[in-house]
């Protein structure tokens, strides 16, 4: 799993390389995007486990913080694209008395191979950073922190609709720090104009990891799924 987690980085940066220098040859796009996701997951944190089923509402209501900006450059055969995602929530958990507050960065970063205009190959990295803390009214308190990387690779396609609107889906699948993790998404694109694009959408974003054992166990298998929204700007 880890020598998959390097060879992607490998492939990233040889991609990198190749990538043409002419700056005329390239698009670019900035999406700044809202990903409103309800959690469902099982969390282990020093030998105390708690689950927690928080629909969308849920989340919103016990948000703290939230953050959400992608960047894709494309040519001809080649692109690139960076997403940076934070969620910092709480909320209650299936535990008496006791409340699951969960912080998470989530950043990406990947090459693709243009087949045609229609489809894509995507190969590329994800970081994880983790934390979660499980306040009890009785016992002590628990908490942890993990980072990890995983590799990734999937697709991507688009296919038109009309003139101003396409649709879009990707799936991917990573593993590396996770024992496995997959993430799908998919959405109706509106085309208004040259600079300007508007996307509706599903993402749904499985993460299975696990370290340490007895008192340094730290597992969260969890999948994070809803609806976005993402305006972008595209120069």
């Amino acid at each position: 799993m880890r020598a998959f987690s390097r060879l992607s980085l490998v492939l990233l940066a040889l991609a990198a390389a190749a990538l043409p220098a002419q700056a005329d040859d390239w698009n670019h796009a900035i999406v700044p995007y809202g990903w409103g996701a309800g959690l469902d997951c099982d969390v282990t944190i020093r030998g105390q486990e708690s689950s927690s089923d928080a629909s969308v509402t849920d989340i919103l209501e016990n948000i703290e913080f939230a953050g959400m900006l992608r960047y894709e450059g494309h040519s001809d055969r080649w692109g690139v694209m960076f997403d940076a995602l934070y969620l910092g929530m709480g909320f209650p958990s299936d535990r008496t008395a006791a409340e699951l507050d969960i912080d998470a960065v989530v950043l990406e970063l990947d090459g693709s191979w243009h087949a045609n205009e229609h489809f894509e190959v995507i190969f590329g990295a994800r970081y994880y950073d983790l934390s979660a803390d499980m306040d009890f009214d009785v016992l002590s308190d628990v908490d942890a922190s993990e980072t990890w990387v995983d590799g990734v690779a999937g697709f991507r396609g688009k296919t038109n609709i009309s003139e101003n609107w396409k649709w879009y889906f990707r799936g991917d699948i990573g593993a590396g720090g996770s024992d496995i993790a997959w993430n799908a998404e998919t959405a109706f694109v509106w085309n208004p104009g040259e600079r300007f694009t508007l996307a509706l959408g599903w993402r749904v974003l499985a993460i299975d990891y696990e370290s340490g054992s007895g008192s340094d166990e730290f597992a969260f298998d969890g999948t994070l799924s809803g609806p976005f929204v993402g305006a972008g700007f595209r120069f």
